[in-house]
């Protein structure tokens, strides 16, 4: 049975679609979230899958004692990862040899319009640029890291604008998701005033169809093999 892992599984979305293709495999899955594993365990689907609560990139040793993946995968997860290189390469050490890693995580080009819009306000209100979003990587990044890893790797990009009624129904939205961050140390209520002023541009600026706001989303999707010639 061939042997997979998935990385930060969150609530079993990609894993029921691995346990749809209907093949005898071996999954396990780790988040490092108790509570999305939770929801995950209770999908009748995915009763037999091997869920762990662990962080992808601090594993347990015993992965190490029990390597030979045949392949490695994650969605939306390694845009995460603090030390993107030191972690790659340890997960290198659990595949088989050929073995694949195949990752999906956002781009440098997501949330450009918030990203705009913060800077322009905060110029405007004369504050200190801040940043307001994840410090997302190129593809070329990945590609450079993973070929310094002695990986083959083909990519595809894909940018997708998704509306919204809002911005404030955007934000609520990236909240939910846990995609939000910011290195904002402005004092509470001119932190209120600069949200509210970009709240204001946004919907004036980033306007689609039927007076909805638009924001993009930049995925990246790589499938790397090692390559031991």
């Amino acid at each position: 049975r061939p042997k997979i892992l998935e990385l930060g599984c969150g609530t079993g979305i990609l894993t029921e679609l691995l346990v749809k293709l209907k093949l005898s495999l071996d999954i396990t899955a780790v988040d490092i979230a108790p509570k999305m594993l939770a929801c995950a365990k209770k999908k009748p689907s995915l009763k037999e899958i091997n869920f762990l609560n662990c962080d992808a990139e601090n594993l347990p040793k015993f992965f190490f004692k029990n390597k030979g993946y045949d392949l490695i995968i994650s969605n939306a997860t390694f845009q995460w990862f603090k030390k993107p290189f030191a972690t790659i390469q340890k997960l290198t050490k659990l595949l088989k040899p050929n073995g694949n890693l195949i990752f999906s995580t956002f781009g440098n080009l997501t949330f450009k319009e918030l990203r705009t819009t913060f800077k322009e306000v905060e110029k405007k209100m004369q504050l200190r640029l801040s940043l307001h979003h994840l410090p997302l990587k190129n593809s070329n990044y990945w590609i450079k890291l993973l070929q310094n890893l002695n990986f083959e790797v083909e990519r595809k990009e894909i940018l997708i604008q998704e509306t919204y009624p809002t911005c404030r129904n955007f934000l609520q939205t990236i909240k939910a998701t846990g995609a939000s961050f910011s290195k904002n140390n402005l004092p509470f209520n001119l932190t209120k005033k600069l949200i509210l002023e970009v709240l204001k541009t946004y919907d004036k600026k980033y306007i689609k169809e039927k007076n909805k706001v638009y924001a993009t989303y930049h995925f990246i999707l790589i499938n790397a093999q090692q390559n031991l010639k």
